[in-house]
């Protein structure tokens, strides 16, 4: 993975952020609207903010050489609380890469979809993990 092709894609949807997560939770619910319950009783406008500040967290540690997995292990166990389960990933991964790729429009190319694929698979791996490791 290279994580430089990684932050320098998300760096062009941060002037876009607020949109971007918006519109990553409107096709999440269009095209998997089973995940809609699952966000019921959550103030979405922090919940994308969340998203955005994650998203964040992940890409500039990865960028800076840090190790992300602990933080990442932390939010699998956060999910599982929210009644996360394993198939929602798919959802979720399908959802973040059509959002990636519509708001980088040209600069959405081969080399940055396989990474953001890597990255993001290597996240919902461990983050799984913790789901079904949380008791």
């Amino acid at each position: 993975m290279d994580v430089q092709v990684l932050k320098r894609s998300f760096d062009q949807v941060v002037p876009q952020k607020e949109a971007f997560a918006k519109a990553f939770y409107q096709r999440l619910f269009r095209e998997f609207p089973e995940t809609a319950p699952l966000f019921a009783k959550t103030d979405m406008a922090r919940q994308e903010s969340s998203l955005i500040a994650t998203l964040a967290v992940v890409v500039n540690g990865l960028a800076q050489g840090g190790d992300v997995v602990p933080a990442v292990k932390a939010l699998g166990k956060r999910h599982k609380g929210y009644h996360v389960e394993p198939e929602h990933f798919d959802a979720v991964g399908q959802s973040l890469l059509a959002t990636l790729s519509e708001y980088l429009g040209a600069a959405w190319t081969p080399e940055v979809e396989a990474n953001w694929v890597e990255a993001y698979t290597t996240l919902a791996t461990v983050m799984k993990a913790e789901i079904a490791a949380a008791v």
